[in-house]
């Protein structure tokens, strides 16, 4: 009804993972070009493809469950695309804001991270990240220095969930990867309360 099936079709999936910092491709799924960053980047696709970003504004946005089912069928393309092992990883989805959460009705990174979680047979965590700021909306700051300003120390750990974090692997989930200020700055909450590793798992990025 929203998206044709060939138009689906067309969508190029991706077949490895990606440096978080240069957005480079990872032939061999482990940080080559700038190793000491704190995050690898996993994304199906790009941004820029027309059909993946309506799928996503239709879901997000429009509140329409039904682009959940080829969004679903992306994800598990390029989970079956990867070379990866993902035993033993844990799944926190990127929180929203109490405000914000109430006003969507939904986090669209927490129904990303079940499907990914379903196809992967792995754990969700949902609340173990909290927000503790109401940001801005990302979209209305144009600067990569004002983005990452923007969700500075808005993210936090949720006690009751602090152990489960320690020397885990960790598949961090939401909907885009663009600047990389939101997932990083999550990841870097993550990473200072003990995650071995972490993996930003998104359904596209931007280049």
């Amino acid at each position: 009804k929203y998206l044709c099936d060939k138009c689906v079709s067309r969508i190029v999936i991706n077949d490895t993972l990606f440096c978080a910092e240069c957005r480079a491709r990872l032939p061999e799924n482990s940080k080559i070009c700038h190793p000491k960053t704190i995050a690898r980047l996993a994304s199906v696709t790009q941004y820029d493809a027309p059909s993946a970003k309506k799928l996503i504004w239709l879901f997000k946005y429009r509140k329409i469950n039904a682009a959940l089912n080829p969004l679903s069928e992306l994800i598990s393309t390029y989970l079956s695309n990867l070379d990866f092992d993902f035993k033993d990883y844990k799944i926190i989805p990127v929180p929203l804001h109490p405000v914000r959460l109430r006003e969507r009705g939904f986090n669209q990174a927490e129904a990303i991270g079940k499907i990914v979680a379903e196809k992967l047979h792995l754990d969700i965590l949902p609340d173990a990240l909290i927000k503790i700021k109401n940001t801005k909306i990302q979209a209305e700051t144009k600067t990569r220095e004002g983005r990452a300003a923007n969700v500075l120390n808005c993210f936090a750990i949720n006690p009751a969930r602090a152990r489960e974090i320690v020397n885990q692997k960790i598949i961090l989930t939401d909907d885009i990867f663009t600047s990389g200020a939101t997932t990083l700055e999550a990841a870097r909450i993550l990473k200072s309360a003990g995650a071995k590793s972490i993996i930003i798992f998104t359904v596209a990025k931007g280049k």
